[in-house]
């Protein structure tokens, strides 16, 4: 079975990133209380963040925390995976990492399944102005975005990463997929080990490759 057969995106539709095992609810500490944030209205039906739950604090991004448990509530977001991290998407780039304290820790966050992309042994795909890589914990670049595209890890293989391909998409424009160009494999590190053969446009497995982009 091919490594990395995934679930195909529907573009243009947001919907709850699923919360992942023994997640935690972000908490709110009693001392951080922002009385301005208690006129935020959090539409449950959206789950993009409204400018108002968002604040730049000395040149840093950051989410007003309590405005976060209405949103937890509205649409069973905001859990805290085993970095201490929580998928936020903000107004202007969507999808990122926020810390417990509310800071965007990561940002430009690769989206799977409408959601943001996990983390695999501490690292995520992030994609800005078309080109891909991987962050860590930190937010720190590990592997430089430089890429046309990754799919997500495959257990017990890596990420598989993309020169020169191209994104390709059924009649309908519902399913897209990557197609095209020289394909790299990368360990769990985020470091290249070598070259691998690519998914084929003509292959029935193709949109097994499916590779969810931005919408």
């Amino acid at each position: 079975m091919n490594p990395f057969v995934a679930p195909v995106l529907a573009l243009g539709v947001f919907l709850a990133t699923p919360a992942l095992a023994k997640d935690a609810a972000i908490p709110v500490p009693a001392d951080k209380a922002q009385p301005a944030a208690t006129k935020c209205a959090v539409d449950p039906e959206i789950i993009v963040l409204p400018p108002c739950a968002v604040e730049i604090h000395r040149g840093r991004l950051r989410v007003v925390l309590q405005v976060v448990p209405r949103h937890a509530i509205a649409v069973d977001s905001f859990k805290f995976n085993r970095y201490g991290l929580a998928a936020a998407c903000l107004p202007t780039t969507c999808w990122t990492y926020i810390n417990r304290s509310g800071w965007v820790i990561v940002r430009d966050v690769a989206v799977l399944d409408h959601g943001a992309s996990p983390f695999h042994h501490g690292l995520v795909r992030v994609t800005r102005e078309g080109k891909w890589g991987l962050a860590d914990t930190r937010g720190k670049l590990v592997a430089p975005l430089r890429y046309d595209g990754i799919l997500d890890y495959a257990p017990g293989f890596g990420w598989a990463a993309c020169s020169g391909c191209r994104a390709g998409r059924n009649q309908r424009g519902e399913h897209s997929w990557l197609e095209g160009g020289a394909w790299q494999r990368l360990n769990a590190k985020g470091k290249v080990i070598g070259p691998m053969p690519g998914p084929s446009a003509h292959d029935d497995q193709a949109e097994g490759h499916a590779l969810p982009v931005d919408p």
